[in-house]
C-alpha cells in the first residue's frame, strides 16, 4: 500500500466560479477560511464557499473539500496522483488546489460519502469537520 493520509472534510460546501480576466478580485472572497484564486489570459477562477459568491456568477457547485493534513513536501512524490487515482477508479470527479503547505481535493458534494468510503478503505484516515 501507499503512504496514508489524514483527510478532513471541510465543513463548508464550495463552488468554483469563473469571472472574466481582466476583473479585479473581489472582497467579498479575501474574508473566506479557504478561498482560490487563479488568473490567466483567458478567466479569473475563484474557489470559494457557497455562501460568498454572489448568485449571477457563473460557478459550477456544490463541492465538498478534502483537505490532506501537512505539510507536505515539494520533493514528495505521487500524493495527488495516489489519492485521484482512488477516486477515479470509484467515477470520482475531482477539482484539485494546491497551496505551499497542503492540498486540496474537492468532490461533488453527491460523492462525498463514495469518496470517503473508497479513500478509507485504502487506510487514509477521514474526519468529517
Amino acid at each position: 500500500m501507499s503512504k496514508s493520509f489524514v483527510i478532513s472534510v471541510l465543513k463548508d460546501d464550495y463552488k468554483v466560479c469563473r469571472m472574466n480576466a481582466f476583473e479585479g478580485i473581489p472582497d467579498w472572497v479575501l474574508d473566506t477560511p479557504l478561498s482560490s484564486i487563479t488568473r490567466t489570459a483567458e478567466e479569473l477562477s475563484i474557489v470559494c464557499p457557497n455562501s460568498v459568491a454572489p448568485d449571477q456568477l457563473k460557478c459550477e457547485q456544490v463541492w465538498k473539500c478534502l483537505k490532506i493534513h501537512g505539510p507536505l513536501g515539494f520533493d514528495e512524490i505521487g500524493i495527488i496522483s495516489s489519492l485521484t487515482n482512488v477516486l477515479a477508479d470509484a467515477d470520482i470527479s475531482v477539482f484539485v488546489l494546491s497551496t505551499f503547505n497542503t492540498d486540496y481535493i474537492l468532490v461533488k458534494r453527491l460523492n462525498i460519502d463514495k469518496a470517503a468510503k473508497v479513500l478509507s478503505e485504502k487506510g487514509h484516515e477521514l474526519y468529517f469537520d
